[in-house]
């Protein structure tokens, strides 16, 4: 009897966990996920209860082997490719397009629990906090979000901005910020790779270019490891789902104007470029909008 449950192939460094949860949230029971990763990536499709029957496939082997697996294991069932590195392995899969929809839930949070839960990553009640988006934080580079960060840092504002403990030149940046006194500009957290968890805490948010585009061979993300043959060699433009999360919570979010969005999306971002006194404009009245926004809430 011929299979017609539909066959989900996810490369999860490509991906990352906005990727992985919008997966998590598509697929049915009976239908097959091809999970490229590790036993974490795994383990986190299942805690956002993924119905799917889960089958791994380690990223630490050559690709034409995953090519001639994809192909033995999977000749009847539809399949999906749910990022580019999939459609790579599986050129004649049908490409999911993970930007049609909005994320479908809003987890909004009471003043009180926001406050306690900002507290707990060590951010004042009077401080603004900014999250550098990612969708694999070892491409994210965190030095360019910090400069722009120093502007208004500078002019007193008392900004902070949330990281992912693995972003690429975190600990040259944090040094070299240190030496211009700006030692609690940093709040590292994984928190910052699940926006609909953090989103209801940032002030703002920003989602950058690929940091190899920016930081060259230093801020690769790990795609030029001898194994890492199924990555990318050259930049890519990063997924621009960690920023309708916080679109959808109503965070004034920044995106490089690489980085492709929804028509539906365009009017309600800032966009930036190269020019980083543009984009420090940017970030300010995006702050701004923000102070705004709560000043009416507490009216």
């Amino acid at each position: 009897m011929e299979n017609t449950s539909p066959t989900h192939l996810i490369v999860a460094a490509a991906a990352g966990r906005v990727g992985l949860e919008r997966l998590a949230r598509t697929a049915k029971i009976g239908d097959r996920c091809l999970l490229v990763g590790n036993h974490r990536d795994a383990e986190f499709l299942r805690s956002e209860g993924c119905l799917a029957r889960i089958e791994r496939l380690s990223c630490a082997v050559p690709r034409w082997y995953l090519r001639v697996r994809l192909r033995r294991s999977n000749q009847q069932s539809p399949l999906f490719a749910w990022d580019e590195a999939a459609a790579d392995l599986a050129p004649k899969a049908e490409q999911v397009n993970m930007l049609e929809a909005a994320p479908c839930t809003v987890q909004t949070r009471t003043a009180q629990e926001r406050s306690a839960k900002r507290r707990a990553l060590g951010v004042r009640d009077d401080e603004q906090l900014i999250g550098l988006l990612c969708s694999n934080p070892e491409r994210a580079d965190v030095f360019n979000a910090a400069s722009i960060l120093s502007f208004p840092l500078a002019n007193g504002k008392r900004v902070r901005l949330l990281v992912h403990p693995a972003m690429s030149r975190l600990a040259h940046t944090t040094r070299h910020f240190t030496r211009m006194e700006a030692q609690r500009m940093f709040v590292q957290s994984d928190i910052i790779e699940r926006p609909w968890e953090c989103a209801p805490l940032l002030d703002a948010a920003m989602l950058d270019e690929d940091g190899a585009s920016t930081g060259g061979r230093a801020a690769a993300g790990g795609r030029l490891h001898p194994l890492a043959i199924w990555k990318s060699l050259e930049p890519s433009a990063p997924s621009a789902l960690p920023a309708l999360w916080t679109l959808a919570h109503a965070v004034p979010t920044l995106v490089h104007e690489s980085i492709a969005l929804p028509d539906a999306w365009s009017d309600r971002v800032y966009r930036f470029g190269g020019d980083r006194m543009h984009a420090v404009r940017a970030l300010e009245a995006a702050l701004e909008k923000r102070d705004c926004c709560v000043a009416v809430e507490r009216a």
